[in-house]
């Protein structure tokens, strides 16, 4: 772990607006949790409603599911270096170039 580098209010600026955007694909995240535990719950209606498999539906409902993952994934790395951040959730700077994300 890299000793954090002076602040650069550019870099500090970028992270902010990354991670309102991560708070933003939580929040769409947390809904498509929501959908796809009704869905399982009323797997059947839902297929006859909609006329599609029960598989068909799993996968729409699952797909949206896991682009918002790898959308929070992407999402998630330092402006500064462009590595990933790893799974801290609010990190002061980043762990692999030093580059102070707060001020």
């Amino acid at each position: 772990m890299t000793e954090p580098n002076p602040p650069d209010p550019k870099i500090i600026e970028q992270f902010e607006q990354m991670r309102r955007r991560r708070w933003i694909i939580l929040a769409i995240g947390f809904v498509l949790l929501a959908v796809y535990f009704a869905t399982l719950l009323r797997i059947k209606e839902v297929a006859a409603a909609t006329g599609l498999s029960k598989m068909a539906v799993m996968v729409a409902v699952v797909l949206p599911l896991l682009v918002v993952m790898l959308a929070a994934f992407a999402n998630w790395r330092c402006p500064a270096c462009h590595k990933p951040l790893g799974r801290t959730f609010n990190p002061s700077f980043c762990p692999r170039c030093g580059a102070k994300l707060k001020e």
